[in-house]
């Protein structure tokens, strides 16, 4: 029976989960003519202060909308469920403001005026 445990246990601990996908388009207010950002990705883990970050990116733009495409990410697997979500945080400006996005589709509004 242990030897059965013990395989089973094995086997779950070598699941991966299904890559993934990551596709962000940005929008700023038309007003604004430049800004920047910077945006997190992480693992969100049961214990505070214990989350992953798998991506981090950082960007500046002069156009309206900002589109961001990832290749495919494999976070590993540990066989537990994969929760992720990200932070956007605004870096070129007087405020440092931080956008909690979670993972389903999210409209996020970032408006303030390059200082």
């Amino acid at each position: 029976m242990y030897r059965t445990l013990l395989l089973a246990f094995s086997v779950i601990s070598v699941i991966y989960g299904d890559p993934i996908n990551l596709e962000i388009l940005i929008r700023c207010d038309p007003s604004i003519k430049f800004y920047c950002g910077h945006i997190i990705f992480y693992e969100v883990d049961v214990l505070p202060g214990s989350h992953d970050s798998f991506k981090t990116d950082r960007y500046c733009t002069d156009q309206v909308w900002k589109e961001l495409k990832y290749s495919p990410i494999s976070l590993g697997g540990d066989a537990s469920p994969v929760e992720w979500t990200s932070g956007l945080t605004d870096t070129h400006t007087h405020r440092q403001i931080f956008r909690h996005m979670n993972s389903a589709t999210s409209y996020v509004t970032i408006a303030h005026r390059m200082a």
